[in-house]
């Protein structure tokens, strides 16, 4: 089975209105206050307060961060690829996101004229009423949408030449046979990063965060779904990490003896990781 038929295409296109503006008169001023060239360096205000606009962007940030742990990348523009056996529960998480997103953003809306009679306070002689859009406008100045696109399959239904059939039809597979390699790299890349983190951490005197295992555990249970090809080595690997390595964090912490065979684990399987990238 192809990954035509074991994944999709997704995009994730999220657009917030900045909340920033150059200021150039204050830039200016600052440059001949500072005896510098105007092109030393420019003076970046923020129109509102931040708290309001900031709930909007974290919300933003933790849907991006989602899809990109989800996903997998695919060769050109925002497209990731999103394997078939995730799609359910990766499109209710993006409905939740996106609910909450356009929560926040109608709550921001509604605050706008508030915040920016409060920006002329907060910004001085630095307020401009010409920075700020008209609030009926402002709304459309966020938005969040997910796209979902089938995996290109060499399997054409058009009427040209043979020849020139085949020619397509070739240039698709080795699109796919690209896609795979790099979609695997990813994951190969992705296990090394946790892991050289394990052996950075735990090599380190000093405390560590029940995340440092947590993260793996959480790579390894989802490797199963984003080894779209099945790759045997991969999941070898993916099983020897999650029984040589996902151990209690506070028994790493006061079992030095067991942190310490867990540290030669990690450096072991690191550079197998390493052999296999390089």
């Amino acid at each position: 089975m192809g990954i035509e038929e074991r994944a999709m295409l997704v995009i994730l296109s999220i657009s917030i209105w900045t909340n920033r503006r150059v200021d150039k008169e204050a830039g200016r001023q600052v440059a001949e206050w500072a005896k510098a060239r105007e092109e030393a360096g420019k003076y970046v205000k923020y129109l509102v307060d931040r708290d309001s606009w900031h709930r909007i962007v974290e919300v933003a940030n933790s849907a991006r961060s989602y899809h990109y742990f989800h996903t997998l990348p695919w060769l050109d523009g925002g497209r990731r690829i999103l394997p078939v056996e995730m799609f359910e529960e990766y499109s209710r998480q993006m409905r939740k996101y996106k609910e909450r997103f356009y929560a926040e953003v109608d709550r921001f809306v509604s605050e706008f004229p508030a915040l920016v009679a409060d920006a002329r306070a907060m910004l001085g002689k630095l307020f401009n009423p010409a920075d700020y859009p008209d609030p009926d406008e402002l709304r459309g100045r966020f938005s969040f949408e997910v796209t979902i696109e089938p995996v290109p399959t060499p399997d054409f239904r058009v009427q040209i030449a043979e020849e020139e059939l085949r020619e397509l039809e070739r240039q698709v597979e080795e699109r796919l046979k690209k896609a795979e390699e790099v979609a695997l790299r990813e994951c190969w890349n992705r296990l090394y990063e946790v892991v050289h983190h394990m052996v950075m951490r735990l090599s380190d005197s000093g405390t560590f965060r029940d995340s440092l295992v947590g993260n793996i555990r959480k790579l390894c249970g989802i490797l199963t779904k984003l080894n779209l090809t099945g790759d045997p080595q991969l999941e070898e690997m993916r099983r020897e990490i999650e029984e040589k390595l996902v151990k209690d964090p506070n028994v790493l912490r006061k079992n030095k003896r067991i942190r310490r065979r867990t540290l030669r684990e990690a450096e072991r399987i690191l550079n197998k990781i390493k052999g296999v990238l390089a």
